[in-house]
């Protein structure tokens, strides 16, 4: 299973050829037919969000060329920033403001004692805690607590740029309806989506997606021109899928500002038209006339069942390992292993360790204690050994830098003086003399 990344494309060729092999030594057709290559469901939201930029940023560009500037770009003292999508900037900005890992220059702490004060349960998270569905989740958060962010930023006495940008852009009426519309489409649409994605009970098979893949694509094609059904809360797929409490769903799918209903509907249509686009790149396999547009027959079905529909299995381990390198830069990579497997599974630990008995517990933790200097020991010098595999020679110069230096040497020459030594051989020498040493470390250190 892939999941369309360009950095696949090495391992991809690889696969290729032996399939190739594979199938030069195969004599049956029918063995041939059966041999999928399949691709990681999740991150068709990616590609969502990818086409919904584009397509709102372009429409924006006509909103400010029809209502003039909006949101933080109206401000005099933004005039020269970086111009970007306004509603992306403003879920960005504002998660890092109010969010569970907000910077310095953010407000978290009065954020915290507001809610505290007002009995709130704040759901703002991180902007990139899932990346597949950050672009709308944050969205329909912001609709949430909006009016309650803007009343912690209006009680801050001396706020910084970026507290009066996102304070700007919460309080613009365009960039507010384009961010409900986006909340709704998560409500509805994406939010649903990514809880079919974690079904991972055997219920949810890849071959059988068609289910569920046709009738919301179908459903966004008529979104793409006439977007009542969202706009009644619709949702295209299973209702057991759908878990927005309605306090979210009535922050999205009640205008804040009346005059913008054109705006909202706008939004959502060319946000539906480019789910339509990205179903038809990325999932056009489970349309009519794709190759699992229909049901399987039950022996296909029967030799695949075993793949899982995503490979967030092994995405969530590299989030959690780079989220874990930001906020600790200078840990070791034991100490990130640890966190790991206590965060994954910290359910299984503690049911384990309530069913061992009094002396049993007290033996574990002696052992742990006992042997952790030596286990720490063991893991720095395999950190070691893999800090010295990825290093890796210096790339040779370009031929630009080898004219220059030969010039040099050339002038040098006719004033009298020694060239400096940059013949090949030399260099091909001093390659073959760094890479026994590098050799004949690794062979010390395996």
């Amino acid at each position: 299973m892939g999941d369309r990344a360009s950095n696949e494309k090495a391992s991809n060729v690889i696969l290729d050829k032996w399939r190739i092999e594979v199938l030069t030594a195969c004599n049956s057709s029918a063995a041939v037919k059966t041999l999928h290559l399949f691709h990681c469901m999740a991150h068709v939201l990616l590609g969502f969000h990818t086409y919904t930029h584009k397509s709102i940023l372009a429409y924006e560009k006509e909103l400010e060329i029809k209502l003039g500037r909006f949101g933080r770009d109206a401000l005099p003292r933004f005039s020269y920033w970086k111009k970007e999508e306004a509603a992306s900037r403003t879920s960005r900005t504002t998660a890092d403001t109010f969010g569970p890992a907000g910077d310095h220059i953010g407000v978290r702490d009065l954020w915290e004692c507001y809610c505290a004060s007002k009995g709130i349960k704040s759901q703002i998270g991180n902007y990139r805690d899932n990346r597949f569905n950050c672009y709308f989740e944050t969205a329909a958060q912001i609709c949430l607590h909006r009016e309650d962010f803007i009343n912690v930023l209006k009680k801050v006495k001396k706020p910084n740029g970026k507290l009066v940008s996102v304070l700007a852009d919460l309080t613009c009426p365009v960039v507010t309806t384009i961010l409900q519309a986006r909340g709704l489409l998560f409500v509805l649409v994406t939010g649903p989506y990514w809880e079919l994605m974690l079904v991972n009970d055997g219920t949810v098979k890849y071959l059988e997606l068609f289910r569920y893949i046709q009738p919301l694509h179908h459903f966004m094609k008529e979104c793409s021109d006439d977007p009542s059904p969202l706009l009644q809360g619709i949702s295209p797929l299973p209702k057991e899928l759908l878990h927005a409490s309605d306090a979210m769903y009535n922050s999205v799918s009640l205008l804040a500002h009346a005059t913008m209903e054109d705006v909202f509907l706008n939004t959502l249509k060319k946000s539906s038209a480019a789910f339509v686009q990205t179903s038809e790149a990325q999932l056009k396999d489970f349309l009519v006339d794709g190759k699992y547009g229909q049901a399987p027959d039950t022996v296909e079905l029967n030799r695949t069942c075993f793949s899982g529909i995503t490979n967030l299995a092994c995405e969530h381990h590299f989030g959690d390992l780079d989220s874990s390198q930001r906020r600790r830069p200078s840990a070791t990579l034991f100490f990130h292993s640890t966190i790991q497997l206590l965060k994954r599974n910290r359910k299984q630990l503690i049911s384990w360790m309530s069913e061992m008995s009094e002396q049993g517990r007290e033996t574990l933790w002696s052992d742990a204690r006992e042997k952790a200097k030596a286990l720490r020991r063991e893991k720095e010098e395999m950190e070691k050994i893999l800090k010295n595999l990825q290093e890796e020679p210096k790339s040779e110069p370009k031929e630009g830098r080898k004219r220059k230096v030969t010039d040099a040497a050339a002038s040098r020459k006719k004033r009298g003086k020694p060239a400096a030594v940059n013949s090949d051989s030399s260099e091909e020498d001093l390659t073959s003399e760094v890479v026994k040493l590098i050799l004949m470390k690794m062979s010390h250190q395996v």
